[in-house]
């Protein structure tokens, strides 16, 4: 009996009904065998165990640029975060100015007298906003922990 060859079309086509019966428990065998019942083409376990292993490097790749691009739109939301923070704390730097007025009615036929201050109210809380957004992206990049204190090490033996 000649051994038919399934095609890369069929492969592909088996990938997610391997994908499927893989998590549900069934060994490599067992695939194999539900495949088999239902094909032109028979396949082995070692064959199947190759599909499985292309399965899960897929999912791993598709997982990684999930991540990647999970962390760049965070990294871009925290960018625009801390740079409104940045800006209302430059604002908060502006002298504020006011002016208070006072009239009064009195035998000399009444006067006004005006007096102007001029404040600079500095806002501490863009400050920890700032600073809360700061950690927020060293941990979301995975700098903190750990991890710098390996860093450190590294660039102390280093130099």
């Amino acid at each position: 009996m000649a051994t038919v060859k399934r095609s890369t079309a069929q492969r592909e086509a088996d990938l997610p009904e391997i994908a499927t019966d893989w998590v549900m428990g069934f060994t490599l065998r067992e695939i194999a065998a539900r495949l088999n019942a239902r094909r032109d083409y028979s396949l082995s376990f070692q064959t199947i165990a190759n599909d499985v292993k292309t399965i899960v490097a897929r999912w791993r790749e598709a997982s990684t640029a999930s991540v990647a691009e999970a962390k760049a739109v965070e990294l871009a939301r925290l960018a625009e975060v801390e740079r409104q923070a940045w800006q209302a704390w430059e604002a908060s730097q502006q002298e504020a100015v006011r002016t208070l007025s006072e009239e009064s009615s009195g035998t000399d036929g009444g006067r006004t007298r005006h007096q102007t201050i001029a404040e600079v109210k500095r806002d501490s809380r863009y400050l920890a906003i700032i600073r809360d957004t700061i950690s927020a992206r060293i941990k979301l990049l995975g700098l903190d922990g750990d991890f710098a204190e390996r860093l450190e090490k590294l660039e102390r033996k280093a130099s």
